[in-house]
């Protein structure tokens, strides 16, 4: 799992990623400042999997960058837990309607750490498993259910009062100009065996 992670203390950051690396996570990045994390996470060449975000940052806040992060396409679901030292009702209720799915207060502590991302890990996995599901459906339906070519022409043989494709043409030609403009659609219904046209 790649992990973005973002304070504008860079011996915070140092601190972080050692505890990351102790954690198993080796993947990290680190960012200073709001506007850095957002270069990073526009990027789709190394897609950030996971954002760890403390609030009070200059000039952008966490709770800002947050909102930037999950305006783009791409990050919309990606899980980002927010690590500040603010733990009044306000800043969490603040980031968590920002779009943060998890919020550590500091000082770090190593359980806690582990407990966050390995549900951050989990929501990516669950994320994938739905992805995969959705597309197999998608090939099961397109199997099941082949769409109609209706590019050209479509013979029912041995369909007793089916319309060619010129008879309709001719049909509908038929019907003059003024007469098609009021139309704006034309239904067909089978009905014992022959095509019927409104």
């Amino acid at each position: 799992m790649r992990i973005l992670a973002i304070d504008d203390e860079p011996i915070f950051c140092d601190l972080l990623k050692t505890r990351l690396d102790q954690l198993g996570y080796t993947n990290v990045d680190t960012a200073f400042t709001g506007q850095d994390a957002l270069d990073i996470a526009a990027s789709r060449t190394r897609p950030v999997e996971c954002f760890i975000v403390d609030i009070r940052m200059m000039p952008m806040d966490g709770i800002e960058l947050v909102r930037r992060l999950r305006a783009l396409p791409h990050h919309q679901a990606t899980p980002i837990v927010m690590l500040s030292a603010l733990t009044d009702k306000a800043s969490i209720d603040a980031a968590f309607m920002a779009g943060a799915n998890d919020y550590i207060t500091k000082p770090l502590e190593m359980v806690e750490l582990k407990i966050r991302l390995e549900m951050a890990r989990n929501i990516l996995a669950e994320r994938a498993q739905a992805r995969l599901l959705h597309e197999h459906v998608l090939k099961q339906e397109a199997i099941l259910f082949p769409s109609a070519d209706f590019g050209g022409e479509i013979i029912l043989e041995d369909v007793p009062g089916a319309v060619s494709l010129m008879s309709m043409e001719n049909f509908l030609l038929k019907q003059g100009n003024i007469r098609l403009r009021q139309s704006s659609a034309i239904g067909f219904q089978p009905a014992a065996g022959r095509a019927v046209f409104p």
